[in-house]
């Protein structure tokens, strides 16, 4: 049978999803900004561009259910996602919540949701998937490096640069800590419904970090969080065994997601 692309070449693979993402959100940028459009512009311009992406590719190597669109193996799964829940309580608890409206609620929660998917899609599902190939470990790393540099843009967007430099330390952490969930439920679901929830209750924060000087508890609670998102992600990983990713490469196009140890 012969081998799809992603898998002859999974670094190349991932280097031109990588790209795709970013001359997709350049160039909604550039046409936001020489529109001058509101910069939530961006976002729906360029989501779904890769939403479309994402569909076609999956669709056309049947990757939907090997990239993680399904159900974990037992429902006790879930309760590895509960830490993934931290941020979604951090940025609600530490920033507010605002209500804008029936309308703009549903128009964020829609917005967040489809951010979620396209993220996850790309990062814990065909890159991480396609990087099986030279092992768990480096599939995670390389794909957390990846998604953590990727929201600089948002420094293009006229977000405040500390407060972006922070988010890209942050999101490097969480990233590890969703691709180690990723491999060891088999699923990105979950990822995409936390995802989504994350970036909701950001659009409705009431009060963000606006300031050139970030405060002392920012830092310390930002600390926090990376520390438990690595720990946790290290937890996850010794649970995963790199020789298990071998065992289904004669019966699908891609190697499997995780497994289960064996006692």
């Amino acid at each position: 049978m012969k081998s799809s692309f992603p898998q002859r070449r999974p670094i190349l693979f991932v280097v031109l999803l990588f790209l795709v993402i970013l001359v997709t959100f350049v160039l909604a940028g550039a046409v936001t900004s020489l529109l001058k459009l509101p910069t939530v512009a961006i976002l729906l311009m360029a989501l779904p561009v890769l939403t479309l992406i994402a569909i076609l590719l999956l669709s056309r190597w049947h990757w939907w259910r090997e990239v993680g669109f399904r159900l974990p193996p037992h429902l006790r799964y879930l309760w590895f996602f509960t830490v993934a829940l931290l941020p979604v309580i951090l940025n609600s608890a530490f920033t507010g919540i605002g209500y804008p409206g029936i309308g703009p609620l549903l128009f964020f929660l829609g917005l967040a949701l489809l951010v979620g998917f396209v993220e996850e899609t790309y990062f814990r599902g065909m890159m991480l998937r396609a990087l099986l190939k030279h092992g768990p470990w480096q599939a995670v790393i390389i794909t957390s490096l990846l998604f953590g540099p990727l929201h600089l843009l948002n420094a293009g967007a006229g977000a405040n640069l500390a407060a972006t430099l922070l988010q890209v330390v942050n999101a490097f952490a969480i990233g590890m800590m969703f691709a180690a969930l990723a491999l060891r439920t088999q699923t990105i679901l979950p990822l995409i419904v936390i995802h989504g929830l994350m970036d909701f209750f950001g659009y409705l924060a009431v009060s963000t970090v606006e300031t050139t000087s970030l405060s002392t508890l920012v830092y310390v609670i930002t600390a926090g969080e990376i520390i438990i998102y690595i720990a946790y992600s290290l937890i996850l990983m010794h649970q995963v065994k790199s020789q298990a990713f071998s065992a289904e490469l004669e019966s699908t196009s891609m190697p499997p997601l995780a497994h289960e140890e064996l006692a």
